[in-house]
C-alpha cells in the first residue's frame, strides 16, 4: 500500500468521478481506476460502489477513508514542520554553563535584550551533551572547533571585615588553613579549582556551608560564618560592606574560562553572532 495510491484514493472519495478525479490529479483515468482496484484487491474490500456514472464511497470506504485522510496529511505537513524546526534551531542557542555561571548570565541578559528573537536552553550538567556553546574551566581539546576564547582571573579571598583575616590587603592560604569556609556546591567546578589550590598549599578546606550563589556567600561571609573564595571577573565586586577581598600572597591564584563551540554544529548566523559577542564581552572584562 504506496503513498501514491492513498492519494489517488483521497482524490476521487473526494470527486466521487474517476475522470473528474484524473482531470485534478493531472493523470489518466485508467491510472487512477487501477490504482483504486489494486487498493481494493489488497484490502480484500470495495472501496466504492458504482451509482450510475458516478461512484460513491462505500461503507468500508467511508471509515478507510476516516483513518487514511489524517495520514496522509501528516505526511504533507511534515516538510513545512521540518522546516519550521530547522528555523527554531538556527535562531536557539543551547549553552552549557560550568563556570563564570553570574558573568554568563549577565551576558545572556544582555544579548537577549537586544535580540528578541534569539532563544536559549541552558543547562548545568556535565554530562549534558546536548549543546552548542560550552563555558568551562576545563579545556574540552575534543569538541573545539572554533578557537577557545580564555578570560584569566585571579581569585582573591573573601574574609569577614571586622575579623582578624583583613588586616592589610592580602593574605597567605596558610592564614586561612583553620578558617571554615564558604563554597558553592563541591562538585561546582570553581569549588574543585580552590580546594586544589588549598591542597598545594598543604591542607584540606573545611566547609561549613555550600551556598547557592555569590550573593549568598556574601552574606554569609558577612555574617562572620566563614571564609570564601572570590573570581573578581566572573562574580563581580562585592555588595556587602561587612566582607572585604584579600589578594593571595603566596600563590599564583587564578583559573581560566573556556569557550568552547562544539564541533558537530553547523553554521548558523545565530550562533556565531552569539559567539561573536561573549568573546568581545570576555575580552572587555578582561582588560578591566
Amino acid at each position: 500500500m504506496d503513498i501514491l495510491k492513498l492519494r489517488y484514493f483521497l482524490v476521487v472519495a473526494r470527486c466521487q468521478n474517476m475522470t473528474k478525479a484524473a482531470e485534478a490529479l493531472h493523470v489518466a483515468q485508467p491510472a487512477i481506476s487501477q490504482a483504486i482496484k489494486k487498493l481494493d484487491d489488497e484490502l480484500g474490500v470495495k472501496l466504492f460502489d458504482r451509482v450510475g456514472r458516478n461512484i460513491r464511497l462505500s461503507e468500508t470506504g467511508k471509515l478507510f477513508y476516516t483513518k487514511v485522510e489524517p495520514l496522509v496529511k501528516a505526511l504533507d505537513d511534515i516538510p513545512q514542520i521540518l522546516a519550521t524546526e530547522v528555523g527554531m534551531e538556527n535562531k536557539t542557542v543551547k549553552i552549557n554553563i560550568l563556570a563564570a555561571h553570574e558573568m554568563m548570565t549577565t551576558i545572556i541578559s544582555d544579548y537577549k535584550r537586544d535580540h528578541t528573537e534569539t532563544s536559549f536552553q541552558l543547562s548545568q550538567d556535565e554530562d549534558d551533551d546536548n549543546w552548542d556553546i560550552r563555558i568551562s574551566s576545563v579545556y574540552d581539546r575534543m569538541n573545539t572547533i572554533h578557537e577557545d576564547t580564555v578570560l584569566s582571573e585571579k581569585i582573591m579571598v573573601a574574609v569577614p571585615r571586622e575579623s582578624h583575616f583583613s588586616e592589610g590587603e592580602s593574605l597567605r592560604l596558610e592564614d586561612i588553613k583553620h578558617a571554615g569556609f564558604v563554597s558553592l556546591e563541591r562538585n561546582h567546578q570553581f569549588s574543585v579549582q580552590t580546594a586544589s589550590f588549598c591542597l598545594s598549599a598543604g591542607f584540606e578546606p573545611l566547609i561549613v556551608f555550600e551556598g547557592e550563589s555569590p550573593e549568598m556567600i556574601a552574606r554569609l561571609v558577612g555574617a562572620g560564618i566563614g571564609v570564601a573564595f572570590w573570581p573578581g571577573f566572573s562574580w563581580g565586586p562585592v555588595n556587602d560592606e561587612r566582607v572585604k577581598l584579600m589578594q593571595i600572597e603566596d600563590m599564583d591564584c587564578s583559573w581560566n574560562i573556556y569557550l568552547t563551540r562544539k564541533d558537530s554544529v553547523t553554521g548558523s548566523q545565530v550562533k556565531d553572532d552569539f559567539q561573536k559577542y561573549v568573546i568581545k564581552c570576555l575580552n572587555e572584562i578582561e582588560k578591566r
